[in-house]
């Protein structure tokens, strides 16, 4: 499920000829001046093989926020020199990201295709227990689907989906987080039927495994705004270093919220992307509806502490 909800809203994807693939889009991109990268339009972080026989100098993390090793580099070759020396091997596996333009991300799923098709749709090794609609001034929820699986880390759990234009303004799990989010609501419209959140608890003891929240909205011009909060008992979101090709983005860069959260904002081709992220927390934002300064703005608006704290 994780994996189906990182690849829905991904617009990164790796090609067949990965480092081919990086070299000519880094090389253009430079040329051109337009660099960004992202979690929810950003996809799978690519994975290149190379063998390098680099002189190699070692690199403190530009930045060290929420536990997390941030790193910039202005050429793919610095990059390069300083993964084979982590890796301490001539042929090291080089990770880099490169992102889509706005026109491809145009086809990436919306928030009202992912809410149906986790609560309509066939839900692939889930076996469906019941399907419930509810009064969301009494549930909160306004549809409600739970099923079980087999999940190849935690054993048999069970999902509760649930749906409502509630947690466009507050994204509440018991024990995990109360999370209030009615600014975004000021600011622009939730998508109708935009909005989910997804629990995933063990089958025996009821413990709250992870949580995936989806939040949909758009501006008064359409554009959208897609706000994604993850928890995870066992893994760590996005806690392995970030390495980050400066030409690869028009801006790249970490900012602190009023409330003292780093968060990694990048930008590129009318798109804004934004990740906070704190050992088993971690919050992402994909937008084309807002410059970098005033996501910065609303960042402050966020209460991020709060959320990832």
């Amino acid at each position: 499920m994780k994996e189906k909800m990182r690849q829905a809203f991904s617009s990164l994807h790796p090609s067949r000829d990965i480092l081919a693939e990086v070299l000519k889009q880094a090389d253009a991109q430079k040329a051109r001046r337009s660099p960004s990268l992202c979690r929810l339009c950003r996809s799978v972080v690519v994975a290149v093989l190379v063998t390098a026989t680099l002189t190699v100098t070692v690199f403190a993390a530009d930045y060290v926020i929420n536990q997390r090793d941030i790193f910039f580099f202005d050429t793919l070759e610095a990059l390069t020199k300083f993964q084979t020396a982590q890796n301490g091997n001539s042929a090291a596996a080089v990770s880099v990201a490169m992102p889509n333009s706005a026109e491809e991300n145009e086809e990436m799923e919306t928030a009202q295709q992912y809410v149906s098709r986790w609560m309509d749709g066939e839900l692939e090794g889930e076996t469906v227990l019941s399907q419930q609609q509810g009064d969301p001034t009494k549930t909160g929820w306004e549809r409600r689907r739970v099923t079980k699986r087999e999940h190849p880390v935690y054993g048999p759990i069970v999902n509760e989906y649930l749906s409502g234009s509630i947690y466009a303004s507050q994204i509440v799990v018991e024990g995990v987080t109360d999370w209030d989010t009615s600014w975004l609501c000021t600011a622009m419209s939730p998508d109708e039927n935009g909005q989910l959140i997804t629990i995933s608890r063990d089958e025996k003891t009821g413990e709250t495994l992870s949580v995936v929240a989806l939040a949909g909205y758009h501006t008064a011009q359409g554009k959208p705004f897609l706000l994604s909060y993850n928890y995870d008992s066992s893994e760590q979101y996005w806690q392995g270093p970030e390495y980050i090709l400066n030409s690869a983005y028009d801006t790249a860069e970490v900012f602190r919220t009023e409330d003292n959260v780093d968060v990694l904002v990048q930008s590129y081709d009318g798109q804004v992307w934004a990740i906070a992220a704190n050992v088993e927390k971690t919050v992402s934002i994909y937008t084309t509806g807002y410059t970098v300064p005033e996501m910065k703005e609303l960042l402050n608006h966020l209460n991020l502490a709060e959320a990832i704290g």
